[in-house]
């Protein structure tokens, strides 16, 4: 911190850390944030805190402050009965003596600076250190790192899309599958409301974890959209033309691009009305996946409809989406269909992922031919 952030200005957070694991090793390690182009400087500055601490003693206020710190940190595992209780029993299962804290404690006031120069020449061997840089590969300075002995080897984040598996196209599963998604049209209304339809506006609520969110959503057909989701933290506006578009948010406004925008065009692919007119659909491929269930693709995207056998209505709605653990199958659940200007539309929509329940959302009012303009979505709050 004095030398990186201190004297050289370099890094606002620059610290180190390790960690004991009751049944193995930790691990030793250095972390901060500068700009790519002070990255090779600022590891310079770390490589001779480490040569230092290695080969020199610590000062006397150094070692004070570190044992205060740990020492003072003690009397928040004893603060609760239940932090109590929780540290004897893991001690138990880990064959700790069950007086193991006040030994920890009695060594850790021990420690001398000898202790510390020996440990840290036997432990900290920059021989063996991995460095990560994350950042614009195009501001990282190659030759400078190179001059610190450290080989560059580039790593690529980029994370691929995943095979689609798609059921098998013959020329009477897609004739089958048109003819079943005629059927669901029939049911919701027929095709001349739904070609009818050139806009609508919805609200909805939905419970996500502890938080409600209210949403309102607007739509000009075909992809067109806007929609404002009123969080406890604030609103957060989204808007997308088919092509770009852009989010703003209470921390700020950005572009849509990257998963962001995979994540726009994939709601804009599976809009209810919009999926229902597929066969109608210039490039889309309706086909018959199995009995009762249809799959509609297009370019990468594919999404998989099942028909209720009784009413005719979709069911479900099942695709794959890209989530922080990877892919993951989301289904959305279709119920309470109600009428709205000739168009049978579900106001409650379950939504699963990997099999689990994430949400119900409930659609409150939905308006249908509002005349929206494009202009009035685009503009920001």
């Amino acid at each position: 911190m004095q030398s990186v952030r201190v004297k050289n200005g370099l890094a606002y957070s620059i610290n180190s850390m390790w960690g004991a694991n009751f049944n193995h090793p930790g691990v030793f390690s250095i972390e901060g944030s500068t700009k790519a182009e002070s990255s090779a400087k600022t590891l310079q500055l770390i490589q001779e805190e480490v040569s230092k601490i290695r080969n020199l003693e610590v000062t006397d206020a150094e070692l004070s402050t570190a044992k205060s710190v740990i020492l003072n940190s003690f009397v928040f595992t004893v603060d609760r009965p239940s932090k109590t209780l929780n540290r004897m029993v893991t001690y138990e299962y880990q064959g700790y003596p069950k007086d193991f804290l006040a030994q920890y404690q009695k060594a850790i006031a021990g420690v001398t600076k000898a202790d510390i120069k020996r440990v840290a020449h036997d432990y900290l061997k920059p021989e063996n250190f991995t460095y990560v840089l994350v950042g614009n590969p195009d501001k990282f300075d190659d030759k400078t790192m190179k001059s610190l002995g450290l080989p560059v080897k580039d790593i690529d984040l980029t994370i691929p899309e995943p095979k689609k598996d798609r059921a098998a196209a013959t020329g009477d599963s897609l004739a089958k599958g048109r003819a079943l998604l005629a059927r669901v049209v029939a049911a919701v209304g027929g095709a001349d409301r739904l070609n009818a339809v050139k806009d609508y506006t919805q609200t909805a609520s939905a419970n996500v974890g502890p938080m409600k969110v209210e949403q309102k959503n607007q739509l000009i057909l075909p992809s067109t959209f806007r929609q404002e989701n009123t969080l406890p933290f604030g609103k957060v506006v989204s808007y997308f033309d088919g092509k770009t578009g852009w989010v703003k948010a209470p921390q700020g406004e950005m572009p849509v691009s990257g998963p962001l925008l995979a994540q726009l065009k994939q709601q804009m692919f599976t809009e209810y009305i919009g999926l229902l007119k597929s066969n109608q659909t210039e490039g889309r491929a309706v086909n018959l996946a199995s009995p009762g269930v249809i799959e509609v693709s297009e370019g990468g995207q594919s999404a998989r409809l099942t028909v209720d056998e009784a009413t005719g209505l979709l069911k479900s709605l099942a695709m794959d989406t890209n989530g922080p653990q990877g892919q993951v199958l989301t289904e959305y659940k279709f119920s309470d269909y109600k009428d709205v200007a000739g168009v049978k539309i579900p106001h409650k929509i379950e939504i699963s992922q990997g099999g689990v329940k994430a949400t119900e959302v409930t659609i409150g009012a939905v308006t249908i031919n509002d005349g929206l303009k494009s202009e009035e979505l685009a503009k920001k709050p």
